[in-house]
């Protein structure tokens, strides 16, 4: 008798699981959003949690261009990216990761409905790639920026004292010259 009941409330388990998949599957079909000069019918998946974002879609090498221009990594099933104080909200990145999608020809499906719309209009936040810090216990500041770019390396390097060290490094007492 134990084993049948076991068995019934498994059967119930997967019953339940499957109808949820299904209706979640339903929502993405309603969320979906089409661009005008779409180069796919595939959609992809924009899944928005507190601390990150990822993106799922199948292989892709402009799409995986697209994420991987944004600073998405690959974890094995997804592309995702970590939310911290320097990227910004969970919801910007998702609303600029789908705009840039849908620029691209992708059809996105986002949930959340003020998301979605934030990636159509184009109405979010870019994140922002360029910062200054303070070098704790030091009276140091550092220059840092996403990417490569010689321009903002000569221009960190002409200031006062500046020394590459995974940033450029400045006496605080040139702050002036820093903004």
């Amino acid at each position: 008798i134990d084993a049948l009941i076991l068995t019934e409330i498994k059967n119930i388990t997967t019953n339940q699981e499957l109808e949820e998949q299904k209706l979640e599957e339903e929502l993405r079909k309603e969320s979906a959003v089409f661009p005008d000069d779409r180069k796919t019918d595939a959609i992809v998946n924009i899944i928005v949690s507190t601390d990150n974002v990822s993106a799922k879609f199948e292989k892709n090498k402009n799409f995986i261009n697209v994420v991987k221009s944004l600073g998405y990594k690959w974890n094995g099933s997804v592309w995702k990216k970590d939310i911290s104080e320097t990227t910004g909200t969970a919801e910007e990145r998702a609303a600029e990761l789908g705009n840039r999608l849908l620029n691209e020809g992708f059809p996105i499906s986002i949930l959340d409905e003020e998301i979605r719309e934030k990636a159509i209009n184009g109405n979010f936040e870019p994140e922002c790639t360029r910062w200054i810090y303070r070098i704790k216990g030091k009276n140091k500041l550092i220059i840092k920026w996403k990417g490569y770019n010689d321009d903002l390396y000569r221009k960190a390097r002409s200031l006062p004292g500046a020394k590459w060290s995974n940033g450029m490094v400045v006496d605080v007492a040139h702050y002036l010259e820093v903004e």
